[in-house]
């Protein structure tokens, strides 16, 4: 997983909608694991989002489950799939 530093970044990855983009809200307060969200890049959930609270890319799932079973714990704890994508994986 890469970070993503720019809003025009963060929009040229979402035209990737093979690829995969995590939004981080760890560390962000209460409640901030539940928002930690794995996304289709070309999710709809993204299209108004903006790189304010910090976004992940990676190529493959594998490699984005990866790096965040490592970082953030397993899935369902420290962090979940898109409920609007994740039918489509």
């Amino acid at each position: 997983m890469r970070r993503i530093e720019s809003d025009d970044e963060f929009r040229d990855r979402c035209r990737l909608g093979s690829r995969y983009i995590y939004n981080d809200f760890a560390g962000r307060g209460s409640g901030g694991d539940e928002y930690n969200v794995l996304h289709r890049a070309g999710c709809a959930a993204l299209h108004e989002a903006n790189v304010n609270v910090p976004k992940y890319f990676a190529d493959t799932f594998d490699a984005a489950r990866a790096w965040l079973y490592g970082m953030r714990g397993a899935e369902g704890t420290g962090w979940k799939r898109c409920e609007i994508c994740e039918p489509d994986w």
